[in-house]
């Protein structure tokens, strides 16, 4: 098994994968941008959590608009196809891996975020290994 297969294979790698490709947006693109790829993820995380104890709330100016806003693991996955993703380095390898392991929680169910990478299309999550 190759790391891209060993990575796409489990919830962590998986999980890692997403957050370097976050970082590498944000590294980008520092100011908030309702169309990127972080927030799409941050959104339909919320819908996939609604109404789950402890799950995500939305608040303040501009909380109702995203409230309706709906998307979906196709939207998350066609907005990291968009990310330019930056030469991997050690220190991005270890943010993202950290993001990964301090997110584990074996004991409740998958948030929405694990749900996002679980329905993901492993092709387009393969675009971050490469």
């Amino acid at each position: 098994m190759t790391t891209a297969e060993s990575l796409l294979a489990g919830p962590r790698g998986r999980r890692m994968l997403l957050a370097y490709a976050r970082d590498a947006e944000r590294t980008l693109h520092s100011d908030f941008r309702s169309d990127s790829f972080d927030h799409a993820v941050f959104l339909a995380s919320y819908h996939l959590e609604s109404g789950r104890e402890g799950a995500r709330v939305l608040f303040g100016p501009g909380a109702e608009e995203a409230q309706r806003t709906v998307l979906t693991a196709d939207d998350v996955a066609h907005r990291l196809s968009q990310v330019p993703l930056p030469e991997v380095t050690a220190v991005a390898l270890r943010s993202a891996l950290a993001d990964a392991v301090d997110a584990a929680c074996y004991w409740q169910d998958p948030d929405g975020e694990a749900q996002i990478h679980r329905s993901t299309d492993v092709p387009v999550l393969s675009f971050v290994v490469r």
